[in-house]
C-alpha cells in the first residue's frame, strides 16, 4: 500500500523542479532553469533551424548546457504557455510530459526524466519533439 500524503508530497516537489524549468525559459536565464537539472543532465530531439523546411533538421545530442545557452543568447518569452500534461512515480525516478507552447514561436513537447537526489528531484534527461 502507499502512503497517498508522501506522493502528493514527492508530486508537488516535482512540480517546483518542472516550475523552475518553465520560469528560466520565460525569464530567459539559466541560472533559474539550471536549478531544475543535474550538472550531468543530457538532452537529446531534432532541431528545425527553419520550420518550413523540415527535411533540414539536425539531432542536438549533448550536455544540457546546449539548452542553457539557448536560453542565455534568448529574449524572455512572456507568451509561453507550458501544460504539464503527465507525473509518474515510481520511488527515486519520475517521468513528467510537459507541452510547451509559443516558445518563441515554437512548440515543443518535452519527456523529462527525474530522479529524487539528495538535493530534492532533479531532471536528468530531457527528450523533446520541435513540432513543425
Amino acid at each position: 500500500m502507499t502512503n497517498r500524503s508522501n506522493n502528493l508530497s514527492e508530486y508537488q516537489a516535482i512540480k517546483q523542479t518542472v516550475q523552475f524549468y518553465i520560469e528560466g525559459a520565460m525569464a530567459g536565464k539559466s541560472e533559474i532553469l539550471s536549478r531544475a537539472f543535474s550538472k550531468d543532465a543530457t538532452i537529446y530531439g531534432f532541431v528545425y533551424p527553419d520550420l518550413s523546411k523540415p527535411e533540414e533538421s539536425t539531432v542536438l545530442v549533448g550536455s544540457i548546457q546546449a539548452l542553457f545557452d539557448f536560453v542565455d543568447s534568448s529574449e524572455p518569452v512572456q507568451n509561453l504557455k507550458a501544460e504539464l500534461v503527465r507525473i509518474d512515480i515510481v520511488g527515486t525516478s519520475a517521468n513528467v510530459k510537459l507541452e510547451l507552447y509559443d516558445w518563441l514561436g515554437m512548440r515543443f513537447t518535452d519527456s523529462l526524466n527525474l530522479l529524487k537526489t539528495v538535493e530534492g528531484w532533479k531532471i536528468v534527461s530531457k527528450v523533446f519533439h520541435q513540432w513543425t
